[in-house]
């Protein structure tokens, strides 16, 4: 996704489009080894659906959000550098594969951010059921 597309939504408006994204595409995006941000078949992480797909760096690295950001600061969405810790216990809650991990983490996305996770979309507990 462009960033300019991004940084034009709000924080809600892109966790529900990013939350839908990941629902739709029915798991996480895993690619030899370990958990990408996004695959060349079209499977991103949850805040890999914020980026850039053209861009190799950002697809293919290897890391948390916070070091994505600190590596690749320009190509990044401002709307993620603002909402770093957010969209870093977004990424804690796409990454667990376990039921009662990602329910745990939803809890604490809750506590720290209420206005911005409305447990009325039932993706939530979508993606909470597609774990193991």
């Amino acid at each position: 996704m462009n960033k300019e597309i991004v940084d034009e939504m709000s924080v809600k408006e892109a966790i529900t489009f990013t939350l839908d994204k990941i629902v739709k595409q029915g798991g996480q995006c895993i690619g030899e080894n370990s958990c990408m941000y996004g695959t060349p078949n079209g499977r991103h992480c949850i805040v890999g659906w914020l980026l850039d797909e053209s861009n190799d760096m950002l697809m293919e690295y290897e890391g948390d959000i916070i070091d994505l950001i600190q590596d690749c600061h320009t190509d990044m969405p401002s709307l993620i550098v603002k909402e770093d810790t957010l969209f870093s216990l977004l990424q804690g809650f796409h990454d667990f594969t376990e039921k009662v991990s990602r329910r745990n983490k939803l809890k604490e996305l809750k506590e720290h951010y209420p206005n911005y996770i409305d447990l009325r979309n039932k993706n939530w507990n979508k993606w909470v059921e597609l774990g193991e």
